[in-house]
C-alpha cells in the first residue's frame, strides 16, 4: 500500500515497498506493521487527505472528505430519525428525517437542546434514558414534539455513547410508532366493529324466529276476526233497521263500522305479511314471482322513515316476472329504500323526493330504479360502494354490509347493480334482472272470483286448534258445503279411517298435538286418494323451514292467515272440478 503526501500539508515521507523475499519475510512483515502504525498515526493528526492504494487494477485515490460525504449521504436516506447529542443535551446534528418526525425543520432543530422536544412531565424519565446509554444501549418510548409542529409523534429512541475527540457524544436512533399506533388502534376498532356486526347478525336472526312466531300468534286470532266481520258484512242487510236508538239510517251506521273494522284489521293483516316475510331470511327456495310485490312489501316496511325525509313516487306497474326468492329480493329493496332514506337529511321533506319505478328493457329484463334527492356519493367512493364494509356513514349508522348485501343477491339471480351518482345531486341504484318471458308468478292462494249462482255441494274437513276459527268457518261455509270442524289432527285421522272422504281438507301447520305436516305425512300413507286434497293453513310458516319440513309430494300452494271466505270457496270449487268425490 502506497500512501501519498497530502495536498497542501506538510509533506510526509512517502514509503513504497517492495515485494518481500523468502528469506525476509519477518523483516517485510515488521516493516508493513510500522507502515501501517505510521498511516493510522498520520490520519489522526490530520496530516493526510487520501490514500493511495495499489491493486490488480491498478491504483486507486480515497479522499477522507470524499468518505465523510458519504456518510452524510447514508445518515440522510435513513428512515429512522439520527441525532446527536453533547453532553449538555445540545443537539449537534440530526438527519432530514429526525427532524420531519418531530415536526420542525432541519435548520431549526440543529443547535437547539434536545429538552425543547420533550413534555415537561417526561423530562425526568428522559434524563434517565440518556444517563443509562452512558453505560449501555438504552431503550424507550416518548412523545416528542417540536414547539411548531401540530401533534406529536410517539417514537422509539435508542441511546447510545460514543467518546470522540476526549468529549462525550450520544447518538438518538429514532423509529416513529405513530402509524404503527394508528393501524393498532385501527385493527382494534375494526375488530370491536366486527363483533358488534357479529352480534346484530345473531340478533336479527333471532328475531327473524321471533318475527314468525308473532306473526303466527296473531294471524290465529286476526283469521276469525276477518272472518266474523266478513259474515257481518253479509248479513247486515238482514237486519237493518232493527236495531233502536241508531238514528234513522242504522244499515248506514253499523256498514261504516264494519268498513272501519275491517280495515284496520287489513292493515294488521299486511304488517304481519311484512313480518314474515323478514322471517324468511334462511328460506332460500327460487322460483318465478312478481318483483312488484317484493317493492311493496320493502315500501311498507319502510314507510315511516321515508315520510320523515321525502315524498315517496312509485311507477313499476310493467315489471316482468323474475325468478327468485321474494324475501332476499324484499331484503335488497329494503337497503336500496333505507339507503336512499338515510342519504337525505330530515326537516326538508317537500323539497325531496324518492322515487321507485320499473320497467322492462328491449332485452325483456326487469329494471328496478331507486331515485334519490339526497347528498349524492364522492367520486372515489363509487368503486367501493359495494364492498364489504365499506361505509361513509357517521359511526353506528350502518354496518357497511347493506349494499355489499345488495350486489351478492343480485349476482346470484344472475342480474346486475348499478350506482350513479353525483355528490349535492342525489343517486339512482339500478337493479337489472333477467325476466321470465310468459311466466305465472308463484303467489299465495288467490282471492277468486265471484261464485256462480248455483254450484253443486261439496265436503270440506277444517282442522285448526283455534275453536273460534272453527266455529267461524262453519257458520260461514255452511250455507254453500257441509263443513265437519275438528281441533285435533289426530280426530281428523280417525274420521278418514272411519271411510269419510272430503273434496277439501284445511289443516293449519302449527298444532300442539300433531303438526300440520305430520298430519301430511300420515294420510298420504294411509289415505293416499285423500293426500291431494290435503291444503295446510298458515299463521308464519316459512316454506323450507328446516324444523318443519313440508313434504315433497305435497308441495302445493299455502292459504295463508289471515284468509278471506271466497278464498276457501275457490280451493272448494278448483278441488271438485279436479276430482270429484267417488
Amino acid at each position: 500500500m502506497n500512501i501519498s503526501k497530502p495536498v497542501g500539508k506538510p509533506a510526509i515521507p512517502a514509503r513504497v515497498k517492495k515485494s518481500p523475499s523468502s528469506s525476509g519475510a519477518v523483516r517485510t512483515l515488521r516493516a508493513k506493521l510500522d507502515e501501517a502504525e505510521q498511516t493510522l498515526a498520520a490520519i489522526r493528526a490530520g496530516e493526510v487527505d487520501a490514500l493511495v492504494v495499489g491493486g490488480p487494477a491498478g491504483e486507486r485515490v480515497f479522499t477522507l472528505e470524499g468518505a465523510e460525504h458519504g456518510y452524510r449521504v447514508l445518515m440522510e436516506a435513513m428512515s429512522e430519525g439520527v441525532a446527536t447529542l453533547t453532553e449538555q443535551g445540545l443537539i449537534t446534528y440530526c438527519n432530514a428525517r429526525f427532524a420531519a418526525i418531530v415536526g420542525a425543520r432541519q435548520e431549526w432543530t440543529i443547535g437547539n437542546p434536545i429538552a425543547r422536544l420533550v413534555p415537561e412531565e417526561d423530562r425526568v424519565r428522559f434524563q434517565a434514558l440518556i444517563a443509562a446509554g452512558t453505560t449501555e444501549r438504552s431503550e424507550g418510548e416518548f412523545w416528542l414534539k417540536a414547539p411548531c409542529a401540530d401533534a406529536p409523534a410517539l417514537v422509539r429512541l435508542a441511546v447510545v455513547s460514543l467518546m470522540i475527540d476526549g468529549a462525550r457524544t450520544y447518538c438518538l436512533v429514532m423509529t416513529d410508532l405513530t402509524e404503527q399506533r394508528r393501524e393498532s388502534a385501527a385493527i382494534a376498532a375494526e375488530r370491536a366493529q366486527m363483533q358488534t356486526r357479529l352480534l346484530l347478525a345473531d340478533r336479527m336472526s333471532s328475531l327473524g324466529a321471533l318475527a314468525a312466531g308473532v306473526a303466527h300468534e296473531i294471524n290465529n286470532p286476526l283469521a276469525y276476526l276477518v272472518t266474523s266481520l266478513e259474515l257481518m258484512s253479509k248479513r247486515l242487510p238482514e237486519f237493518a233497521g232493527t236495531a233502536p236508538g241508531l238514528g234513522t239510517e242504522p244499515a248506514e251506521w253499523l256498514r261504516r263500522q264494519l268498513d272501519r273494522a275491517q280495515d284496520g284489521a287489513e292493515r294488521v293483516r299486511l304488517i304481519v305479511r311484512d313480518l314474515k316475510a323478514f322471517s324468511r331470511a334462511d328460506d332460500e327456495t327460487i322460483g318465478v314471482i312478481d318483483p312488484r310485490r317484493a317493492l311493496e312489501t320493502s315500501i311498507a316496511m319502510a314507510s315511516n322513515e321515508i315520510h320523515l325525509r321525502a315524498k315517496l313516487v312509485t311507477d313499476y306497474e310493467t315489471l316482468p316476472a323474475v325468478c327468485a326468492n321474494e324475501a332476499r329480493l324484499g331484503q335488497v329493496f329494503l337497503n336500496l329504500l333505507v339507503n336512499a332514506t338515510q342519504a337525505i337529511p330530515p326537516g326538508a321533506t317537500a323539497q325531496n323526493e324518492i322515487r321507485v319505478s320499473g320497467r322492462a328493457d328491449a332485452e325483456g329484463r326487469a329494471v328496478i330504479e331507486v331515485r334519490d334527492t339526497g347528498c349524492g356519493i364522492e367520486a372515489e367512493h363509487l368503486a367501493l360502494i359495494f364492498d364489504p364494509f365499506f361505509t361513509t356513514k357517521p359511526l353506528n349508522v350502518g354496518t357497511g354490509l347493506g349494499l355489499a348485501l345488495c350486489h351478492a343477491v343480485v349476482d346470484s339471480l344472475k342480474g346486475q347493480i348499478t350506482v350513479e351518482s353525483q355528490p349535492g345531486a342525489g343517486s339512482v341504484f339500478r337493479v337489472v334482472l333477467p325476466g321470465i318471458e310468459g311466466a305465472v308468478p308463484t303467489a299465495a292462494v288467490p282471492a277468486g272470483v265471484d261464485a256462480p249462482t248455483i254450484e253443486p255441494r261439496g265436503r270440506l274437513l277444517f282442522i285448526d286448534d283455534e275453536p273460534d276459527l272453527c266455529e267461524c268457518m262453519q257458520e260461514a261455509l255452511a250455507p254453500q258445503h257441509d263443513v265437519v270442524t275438528t281441533t285435533d289432527a289426530s280426530q281428523a285421522l280417525k274420521l278418514l279411517a272411519a271411510g269419510q272422504r272430503f273434496d277439501l281438507i284445511l289443516c293449519d301447520m302449527r298444532m300442539p298435538e300433531m303438526t300440520g305436516t305430520d298430519f301430511c305425512t300420515r294420510v298420504g300413507t294411509d289415505n293416499p286418494s285423500q293426500a291431494s286434497r290435503v291444503v295446510l293453513m298458515s299463521g308464519g310458516y316459512t316454506r323450507g323451514h328446516p324444523g318443519d319440513p313440508l313434504p315433497m309430494a305435497l308441495l302445493r300452494p299455502l292459504l295463508e292467515k289471515p284468509f278471506a271466505i271466497e278464498q276457501v270457496l275457490s280451493l272448494m270449487r278448483e278441488s271438485m272440478q279436479r276430482e270429484p268425490l267417488p
